[in-house]
């Protein structure tokens, strides 16, 4: 899909933010990840009966997830996460305002 205009002053986006190891390693329950797993959404799972679109055809979410350690330039994540979701964003909120 692409767009013929911007949508981010209307629906709003998420900016990026780089910060140190330091701050992100063991941040508990701090963090989000969003992506299309390969086993989401399950329409035999009760709550999930409408979506219909097929499995991983429909974003999915974990919440208070943590990055638990870096090591060699990667960091290890407690996400819930299957095939598919591979380069679904981390987001994090910092004052108030949602990061990637």
């Amino acid at each position: 899909m692409k767009l013929d205009k911007p949508i981010g002053k209307k629906y709003g986006y998420l900016g990026w933010k780089s910060l140190p190891s330091s701050t992100i390693v063991g941040n508990t329950k701090r963090f989000a990840l969003v992506g299309y797993s390969g086993d989401f959404p399950n329409p035999k799972k009760k709550g999930y009966e409408d979506l219909t679109a097929g499995e991983s055809m429909t974003a999915g979410v974990h919440l208070k997830c943590s990055i638990l350690r870096q090591k060699d330039g990667l960091f290890d994540h407690n996400c819930d996460t299957t095939g598919g979701a591979s380069g679904g964003a981390i987001i994090t909120n910092i004052d108030g305002k949602y990061y990637i």
